[in-house]
């Protein structure tokens, strides 16, 4: 499973400003990164533009050999870069299993499946492989609209584990939780991470998680790439620690 992803020169403008301003950053196959900075900086704009629901103004991204500039998301989700976005609710009605054998169906392009009662019993299958990978096995009869603020961020999670991805994208996967349920989510996403071999790329505020489970840390500010490396090199950073961390850390 190959997964190199190279972020050459990438700028986006809207109108007069750039919201992102000639980013470069690598990531090789198998890593866990992660992308900080201030409300502002301009990183779910990235996350944005490497899904394809932004088009650059400037610059290249690329998946291995291909460029994914130009592409739709759904052509970016088959390169194999899936991002976890809040769709749990999309599936309201649905019970977990159900709404997770829908999204198998949809990846597999077997649409024609969907019509009666999900009569395909290996997307039931798989369905319940990635429940018990992310852990919701035990929730797996509930209807979506019932789950807790943490199950249903797992859910949005697991949904884009359907789409068999190289690459996984989490936009503050914490948010709105409390410390317990905030470190639970941590340690599920890291054994997903071991078990599926996968890159996992998240934005995320709380410095502890960043520093406890990153292996690589990009730091945006103002749309520029103001430093990256280890999590301990860019802790020491001085331009890190006077615009983001404070003198504290």
């Amino acid at each position: 499973m190959r997964g190199h992803l190279q972020i050459s020169n990438l700028t986006k403008s809207f109108g007069g400003l750039n919201a992102i301003r000639d980013v470069t950053m690598a990531l090789e196959p198998g890593v866990r990164a992660a992308v900080i900075g201030p409300n502002g900086a301009g990183k779910t704009t990235l996350f944005n533009m490497i899904t394809g629901h932004l088009s650059p103004t400037a610059g290249s991204i690329r998946l291995d050999e291909g460029e994914l500039i130009g592409l739709r998301p759904g052509a970016i989700v088959r390169r194999g870069i899936s991002r976890a976005f809040q769709v749990a609710s999309l599936f309201g009605t649905f019970t977990v299993r159900e709404a997770m054998a829908a999204a198998v169906l949809s990846h597999r392009q077997r649409l024609f499946d969907l019509i009666g009662a999900f009569p395909a019993p290996a997307a039931f299958e798989h369905a319940r492989h990635i429940l018990s990978l992310i852990g919701l096995s035990d929730v797996e009869k509930s209807r979506c609209d019932t789950l807790s603020h943490g199950d249903r961020k797992l859910l949005d999670i697991a949904l884009a584990l359907a789409l068999e991805p190289r690459i996984l994208l989490l936009d503050e996967p914490t948010a709105g939780m409390g410390r317990d349920e905030s470190r639970l989510m941590i340690d599920r996403i890291y054994r997903l991470w071991e078990a599926e071999g996968m890159s996992l790329v998240f934005i995320e505020h709380d410095m502890d998680i960043v520093f406890g489970i990153a292996e690589q840390v990009f730091v945006l500010r103002n749309g520029a790439l103001l430093a990256s490396g280890e999590p301990a090199e860019v802790r020491r950073h001085p331009q890190v620690i006077e615009a983001y961390l404070g003198s504290a850390t």
